[in-house]
Parts: structure tokens; C-alpha cells; sequence
């Protein structure tokens, strides 16, 4: 496999840890597929959801199955474009989305609480960097 394979698998992974659909309708844009738009839909639900008090945390195993899942599938898409192994890249992007789920959640959990930032203006900027990485993946 590729090292840009491994890298762009990898930062799909993490985009999809911190926001479940954000990777995948980046991907989806840049390959012009005809599922962007539904995948843009559901990205920008995630965004407004994610801001609700009553959203369940991403930590949840239906959560993570999730995020892995599109993580898995932005990375095998990724790598079947740059021709890599496409299940090698799926690993490593499922793997980086449960990490990065677990540390997205503690990170939010430190900046809203140690620094006094209110948690919609700490989601905003986890939105920006969910959105950023997936943008790297796909450069």
C-alpha cells in the first residue's frame, strides 16, 4: 500500500471519529459520485444533532460501529483511487475513527471544562477540524 494511501486512510479515519459523515461526503464530493448530496445531508444533520443536549455519545457501540463503518469506507475508496489495498486502508481508517472518537470526546470534555470554553463554540471549532482533515485526505 501507498504511504499517501496510509496517510489519506488515516486522516479520513480521524474526520469520521470526530463527525461520522463529514469524511465520507468530502469523499464522495471529490469523486463526483451521485451519492454526495444524500451524503451532505446527512453531514450537515450530524452537525446540528451533535449540538443537541440529548445526543448520545459517541462512545455509544452503535455510535463507534458508525463511525468505523464510514471511516472503513472512505478509506477503502481512497485507496482504490490512489491503488492501494483497499482493505488495508479500511483498517487503518476504522482503527483511527474509534481513536479518535475516544479522544475527541475527552478533548471536548478538557477544553469545555479546563478552559471555560461553552461546549456549542468548542463543537463548532471540532466541526472545522473534522471538516479540515477530511479535506487533507482527500488533497
Amino acid at each position: 500500500m501507498s504511504t499517501p494511501s496510509i496517510a489519506s486512510s488515516f486522516l479520513a479515519g480521524l474526520s469520521s471519529g470526530l463527525r461520522t459523515f463529514t469524511a465520507a461526503s468530502v469523499t464522495l464530493a471529490a469523486d463526483h459520485s451521485a451519492w454526495t448530496g444524500l451524503a451532505g445531508t446527512l453531514a450537515a444533520g450530524e452537525l446540528v444533532g451533535d449540538k443537541l443536549p440529548m445526543t448520545p455519545p459517541r462512545t455509544q457501540p452503535a455510535a463507534l460501529l458508525a463511525r468505523a463503518s464510514a471511516a472503513a469506507f472512505c478509506g477503502t475508496r481512497l485507496a482504490t483511487r490512489d491503488g492501494g489495498s483497499p482493505l488495508l486502508a479500511g483498517v487503518v481508517a476504522a482503527a483511527a475513527a474509534i481513536g479518535a472518537a475516544f479522544a475527541g470526546i475527552r478533548l471536548r470534555a478538557f477544553v469545555g471544562k479546563s478552559l471555560g470554553f461553552p461546549d456549542p463554540v468548542v463543537a463548532l471549532a471540532e466541526d472545522g477540524i473534522a471538516y479540515g482533515l477530511a479535506r487533507l485526505a482527500n488533497a
